[in-house]
């Protein structure tokens, strides 16, 4: 029976969820999930999510392993994969709080066509509870013509939500105080009516005068929860380096 609940909360929508009063689920966050997905200069990437159930009780994972109940076996380990080309780039799970913290992660991206030069880069697996309502500060992100720079932010929709704005300045950092070179502002939008998305890339030009800036992003709508990082991908190897929120 305690399996067959799982299931159906698992198999529910979380903002329908939430409208109908459940506060059972958590929404975890994969930034980067796809299976083989060409990309610049001949990459091929592909991503690989594991998870380890660290309890005595299966646990339940929603939009993961459909069409099954996405079941992962006491002290045991799954993988799940991605699709293939097409994916959104905001992907989210569902997993039910209760279980949430007995779930460990590890999300791993690589580029296929060079897999025998590295074993990839890993992706933060970013809880609810990690998400920002404030000012989010990456530091220390290299500018270098030699490599792609993506900023990428998220942010979880309740129902009837609309996606928000936030304002992004870059500062030239090194020799104190911190310059502000460049801002703007950006919309997040879908992919989904619960997950909004936004990237930045390339960088503005005269950003590539500073070897080193720090990213400030100040949240213009009021109560917006979001999380975002930055990749830095090399155009000669595909090495992808991440700056995250710390």
């Amino acid at each position: 029976m305690q399996r067959l609940i799982s299931f159906i909360l698992i198999c529910f929508a979380a903002e329908q969820l939430s409208a109908q009063g459940f506060p059972t689920l958590e929404r975890i966050l994969l930034p980067v999930f796809a299976g083989p997905s060409p990309g610049a200069f001949g990459s091929l990437w592909t991503s690989e999510l594991w998870i380890y159930n660290d309890d005595d009780e299966p646990a339940g994972v929603g939009y993961l392993f459909p069409p099954d109940t996405g079941q992962i076996a006491p002290k045991s380990s799954r993988s799940g994969v991605g699709n293939g080309p097409g994916y959104s780039p905001a992907r989210f799970i569902t997993v039910l709080a209760s279980q949430a913290p007995r779930l460990q992660f590890n999300l791993r991206i690589r580029d296929l066509s060079r897999q025998a030069q590295t074993a990839g880069t890993e992706i933060p697996v970013v809880r609810e509870s990690k998400f920002r309502s404030g000012r989010v500060i990456l530091l220390n992100v290299p500018i270098d013509a030699r490599f792609r720079q993506t900023l990428r932010l998220y942010e979880f929709l309740e129902t009837g939500q609309r996606p928000g704005s936030v304002l992004v300045r870059f500062f030239r950092i090194g020799s104190p105080p911190d310059a502000l070179v460049h801002e703007e502002g950006l919309t997040l939008a879908g992919p989904s009516s619960v997950v909004a998305y936004a990237q930045l890339g390339p960088f503005p030009p005269e950003l590539f005068d500073a070897s080193t800036v720090r990213i400030e992003i100040e949240p213009v709508t009021p109560n917006m929860r979001y999380w975002g990082f930055v990749s830095i991908t090399n155009n000669e190897t595909q090495h992808v380096t991440t700056v995250t929120p710390q």
